[in-house]
């Protein structure tokens, strides 16, 4: 019972913080909730604590989606099998819009006074499926299909790409077609692939 009420809580603060922002009141996320709102101090001391635990389980949920994208590849790597990351990456972002509004939102515009611990959760949250990416990287490097930009500048690029295309597509309300993400894709590839 205790858990199901913090999943509550925890859920409506999601959707009222990604809503509202760090504006959203500890009353209306215990009623949204459906509990009252002192009862919501029984299990967080203040609203900054809810907030942080609302990112911690944004990230974890986050890098939880991808590595089950990433564990959906074969382990042999290739432009088709990093375009169907891309693809099962953007399925799952959309699939889980809030979640990413929540954490598009927090890194455009993170709460001030807990900015710093923000930031860091979203690194640590970000390198959770590095060794993965590593191996991916060195394979298509080794087999001369990228160039070697290096780990870091790879990840970052190939979830740019992603995150970009989901955010532009929940902040203006369109379909991403076929077309236009095999337009997108070859465009990105054609930036890093070996020549």
């Amino acid at each position: 019972m205790i858990q199901n009420t913090v999943d509550r809580i925890r859920d409506a603060a999601l959707d009222l913080f990604t809503e509202k922002g760090y504006g959203a009141s500890m009353k209306e996320i215990a009623k949204a909730a459906g509990i009252t709102a002192p009862a919501i101090y029984v299990h967080y001391s203040s609203k900054e604590e809810l907030f942080l635990h609302v990112v911690d389980y944004a990230i974890d949920q986050y890098s939880k989606h991808l590595s089950d994208t990433i564990n959906q590849l074969e382990d042999v790597y290739n432009e088709q099998q990093l375009f169907t990351f891309v693809k099962l990456r953007i399925l799952c972002l959309k699939k889980n819009g809030k979640l990413h509004k929540f954490l598009m939102g927090i890194s455009l515009f993170p709460f001030e006074p807990c900015k710093e611990e923000i930031v860091v959760k979203l690194r640590k949250g970000s390198y959770m499926n590095i060794t993965k990416f590593n191996r991916m990287y060195h394979d298509l490097v080794d087999k001369k299909q990228i160039k070697p930009i290096g780990i870091e500048l790879f990840v970052r690029s190939l979830l740019t790409l992603v995150n970009g295309i989901v955010f532009d597509a929940l902040a203006f309300q369109y379909h991403l077609n076929e077309e236009m993400l095999n337009i997108l894709w070859s465009q990105y590839w054609e930036g890093i692939q070996e020549r």
